[in-house]
């Protein structure tokens, strides 16, 4: 019937596996549920017959009870579930003794950290002089306009603040610094700066050049023309030529290479001049002492060129 499928199917799936061949005798289930060994007489609900099971299943020493006969493997089925319960109830109680002990070892753990990390508090705050007891809260903006309150607006008003201090650093001129070395075709250097983390980068002049001294006469030489050097003058007055140059500096150079040249000029109002000398004589027109009151001078730098206006920082 579909009940005793069910009530067998429902055995199967409470008993473990490894038993499942206690339940089975030649490939024939020995399991019969109540509705296949229940008498017709509506006062017995349970009775296990003779005809439920063959002699071999019954053996020789089949227990009886009452009215019952129980089969012996039925007996061994049901002992063997009771010592598998008592197995589990037993691995229950260990399990749970030994979850109270890791609780216990994990209370232990957890109190040694707390003392340990008070501990270290305590050291450091030692170390640094700082306690958290002799911490003083101090008054805040209410209390000490409260406390002021009654004070009269009488009396000499406070100093002026002085303001930030401020330093200005200021680089050190490229001469003072030594120079550093050219690397490949590039120009620019890098000198080293007195202050520290910055690098002050500049451009190196010409070097010296060494002159040959191999008196061979396979290859031939050009002499070196001589040296120049020029002086601007500037804020003489507009009628100023460049003969009147020439005539004033005639009796302080004697040199053939002076020569004086009017510069062109957007303002009007004064004129300006070149004048180029040899090296040797420049350091005698570059004299206050020749050079009439309120002109200005000094070293001319660049390459003259008179197709434009000459500008100046004096002008």
């Amino acid at each position: 019937p579909g009940s005793s499928r069910s009530s067998y199917a429902q055995v199967l799936v409470n008993a473990i596996f490894i038993d499942h061949n206690v339940l089975m005798r030649d490939g024939i289930s020995i399991y019969k549920c109540g509705d296949c060994n229940k008498r017709t007489s509506p006062d017995v609900s349970l009775v296990v017959t003779q005809e439920a099971f063959s002699a071999d299943d019954m053996g020789s020493s089949a227990p009886v009870v009452g009215e019952f006969a129980v089969s012996a493997d039925l007996v061994t089925l049901l002992n063997t579930l009771v010592a598998k319960v008592d197995n589990l109830t037993e691995e229950v109680r260990s399990l749970k003794a030994e979850n109270a002990s890791m609780k216990n070892e994990v209370s232990k753990t957890n109190a040694l950290l707390s003392k340990h990390a008070d501990a270290v508090n305590a050291t450091v705050a030692n170390q640094l002089g700082v306690s958290h007891e002799s911490a003083k809260r101090g008054p805040n903006y209410s209390e000490i306009a409260q406390r002021h309150a009654d004070v009269p607006r009488r009396g000499t008003p406070p100093a002026q603040r002085s303001g930030p201090s401020t330093h200005r650093y200021t680089a050190p001129p490229a001469d003072a610094q030594p120079a550093g070395l050219l690397t490949g075709s590039d120009s620019t250097s890098r000198l080293p700066s007195s202050e520290a983390g910055w690098t002050r980068v500049g451009r190196l002049g010409n070097r010296d050049a060494l002159v040959g001294a191999n008196k061979s006469t396979k290859i031939a030489t050009v002499a070196r023309g001589p040296v120049k050097k020029a002086l601007f003058v500037s804020r003489l007055h507009p009628d100023t030529s460049s003969d009147d140059i020439t005539n004033l500096l005639s009796g302080v150079v004697t040199d053939k290479e002076l020569t004086c040249t009017r510069l062109k000029s957007k303002y009007s109002s004064y004129a300006s001049f070149h004048i180029s000398v040899s090296a040797v004589n420049f350091d005698r027109i570059n004299d206050p002492s020749v050079w009439p009151e309120g002109c200005l001078f000094r070293l001319f730098r660049g390459t003259l060129r008179n197709d434009e206006p000459a500008h100046s920082s004096d002008e």
